[in-house]
């Protein structure tokens, strides 16, 4: 008998096993890009708080005094003629200055803001994953 081409079953063997091994891929490089994408969605949010403890602590060594009205959720500095505030507003990160606001982090990029106050011219920080102490230079 001459035999030309593949049997039916030939042909749905080889389908089935290419089904399974798209299938496998399918799934290693679905699991592949969420894990990407959750990598760099903390990368992002830790990158934000870098950023917004990097300000805090520059203002805080610039300034000439931390004001006792400072609280948990509010640091108030005086910088040369300067009042600055941060504080945690509508779920983003506020920074106050002369009475003007702005938004240094967008919505829920930064969930805890915290500041403690062990000494007059220290202020530790909670912020999200971060947590450092500051000194006032002057």
């Amino acid at each position: 008998m001459n035999k030309k081409g593949f049997t039916l079953i030939e042909m749905l063997v080889a389908l089935s096993l290419s089904i399974v091994f798209l299938g496998a891929a399918f799934f290693i490089l679905n699991h592949t890009l969420k894990f990407a994408n959750r990598q760099a969605i903390q990368s992002a949010k830790q990158q934000t708080e870098l950023f917004v403890l990097n300000k805090l602590s520059r203002d805080i060594q610039a300034s000439q005094s931390i004001s006792p009205l400072s609280t948990k959720d509010r640091l108030i500095l005086y910088i040369e003629s300067d009042k600055i505030e941060y504080l945690a507003k509508n779920n983003k990160i506020c920074r106050v200055k002369n009475g003007y606001s702005s938004y240094i982090t967008d919505i829920n990029e930064i969930n805890v803001l915290e500041f403690y106050y062990p000494k007059p011219d220290l202020v530790k920080i909670k912020m999200g994953t971060l947590a450092s102490a500051v000194v006032k230079r002057n």
